[in-house]
């Protein structure tokens, strides 16, 4: 946190992969969940990359415990679980998660060259300096994110025309 020339504190904040309803289908999850519900098949790479992924009241949480602080500190606060999760898992969690009849081609896609292996959160200082930590698990996330797509999918696809409406 730094004095800005008004006085006031600026606190800097790394939020790690936010997931949860009304998010695009350009992300992975909510493009794994509408695949899933419309019984479409899901082609990855083998799947061995790893990311963490947070549900969004988890990160709006951190950032108003951030806000709220009176601790001092110069530099950067990532806001996520600390927990990394492979692709291929987290699709099969998806699948499970949606009872899809979606066939799983895991493995039937390249990885890109420029891969990055993994990606997870050091949430320790946040931990440390505002006590903040993932409230809601991520399987927990993941069933309310369902839940909110199986109530609205027929809002942004019509199911006739297959037409993306996000």
């Amino acid at each position: 946190m730094k004095e800005h020339q008004t006085g006031k504190r600026i606190i800097t904040v790394r939020a790690f992969n936010t997931f949860g309803p009304y998010q695009s289908d350009r992300a992975v999850i909510p493009e794994l969940i509408i695949k899933c519900l419309r019984g479409l098949p899901i082609e990855t790479t083998k799947g061995i990359q790893t990311r963490e992924f947070n549900y969004v009241e988890n990160i709006v949480d951190g950032l108003i415990s951030a806000m709220n602080s009176e601790y001092k500190y110069d530099g950067t606060f990532n806001i996520g679980s600390n927990r990394e999760i492979a692709i291929k898992d987290l699709v099969k969690m998806i699948h499970t998660a949606c009872n899809s009849k979606s066939e799983l081609r895991i493995g039937a896609l390249q990885d890109r060259p420029t891969e990055i292996w993994r990606m997870c959160a050091d949430n320790s200082k946040a931990l440390d300096l505002f006590q903040w930590k993932a409230e809601i698990s991520f399987e927990d996330g993941l069933q309310k994110t369902v839940e909110w797509f199986k109530k609205y999918i027929a809002v942004f696809y019509d199911k006739d025309s297959n037409l993306n409406l996000l």
